[in-house]
C-alpha cells in the first residue's frame, strides 16, 4: 500500500484492504514507525529520527489511547502510564531526562497534572504532595524541605499558599497557623516563637503583623 502523496509504504497483514497484524511503516525508504492491529486496537510504536524509540503503546482510532511509555530522544523513560486521544489523561509517571529519577507521579488530564499527586525535585526528594488542577498545586497539600522535614500543609491556589494554613521551620517547629493570600500571610493567623508560644495573635496583610 502505497500514499503517493507523502511517499509512504506500509508493510505487513491486511484484511479487505485494511491493516490486521503486524505492519511497518516507511517514508521515502525510511523506516518510521510499527506496530499490530488487532479490531480497532493496535499496539504502535514510532522512532526518533536516531533511531531510538519515540513513544510506544495502546493506539485506538489513530491515537494514542491506553497504556503507553514516552521516551526522551537518547533512550530514557519520559512518561509512563494512561494516555487518552494522544495525551497523558489518567494514571502515570513524568521522569527527568537521562537520570530516570521521578518527577511526579498521578493523575494527568489532557497532559497536565491535574488531581491528586506528587511532584519530586531532580535529587528525588519529595517536595508536594496533593491536589493539582492544570498544572500547578492547587486545593489542599503538603510542601516539604529538602530535608523530607514538613514545610507547609494546607490550602493552595494556582502554586500558591492561599486560604488556611499551617508553616513549618525546618526543623519541625510551628512557625504560623491561619489565613494566607498570594502566598503571604494575610487574614487572621497566629506565629509562634522559638519556644513554641504564641508570639503574634490577629490580623496580618502581606505578611506582616497590624492587629
Amino acid at each position: 500500500m502505497n500514499d503517493k502523496e507523502r511517499n509512504t509504504k506500509t508493510v505487513g497483514m491486511f484484511y479487505d484492504d485494511n491493516i490486521y497484524g503486524y505492519y511497518e511503516k516507511y517514508t521515502d525508504g525510511k523506516f518510521i514507525n510499527k506496530g499490530e492491529y488487532i479490531d480497532i486496537v493496535k499496539v504502535h510504536e514510532e522512532y526518533y529520527d536516531n533511531g531510538n524509540i519515540r513513544i510506544k503503546g495502546d493506539y485506538v482510532l489513530d491515537t494514542f489511547t491506553g497504556n503507553v511509555t514516552v521516551y526522551y530522544e537518547d533512550g530514557s523513560i519520559k512518561y509512563q502510564g494512561e494516555f487518552r486521544n494522544g495525551a497523558a489523561h489518567g494514571k502515570g509517571t513524568r521522569y527527568y531526562d537521562e537520570t530516570g529519577i521521578k518527577q511526579y507521579k498521578g493523575d494527568f488530564e489532557n497532559g497536565n497534572y491535574n488531581g491528586m499527586g506528587k511532584y519530586y525535585d531532580e535529587s528525588g526528594n519529595l517536595v508536594y504532595e496533593g491536589e493539582f488542577k492544570s498544572g500547578n498545586y492547587h486545593g489542599t497539600g503538603k510542601c516539604y524541605y529538602e530535608s523530607g522535614n514538613l514545610m507547609y500543609e494546607g490550602d493552595f491556589i494556582n502554586g500558591k499558599y492561599y486560604g488556611m494554613g499551617k508553616y513549618y521551620d525546618e526543623v519541625g517547629n510551628l512557625v504560623y497557623e491561619g489565613e494566607h493570600v498570594n502566598g503571604k500571610r494575610h487574614g487572621t493567623g497566629k506565629y509562634y516563637d522559638e519556644l513554641g508560644q504564641v508570639k503574634y495573635d490577629g490580623k496580618w496583610s502581606n505578611d506582616k503583623y497590624i492587629e
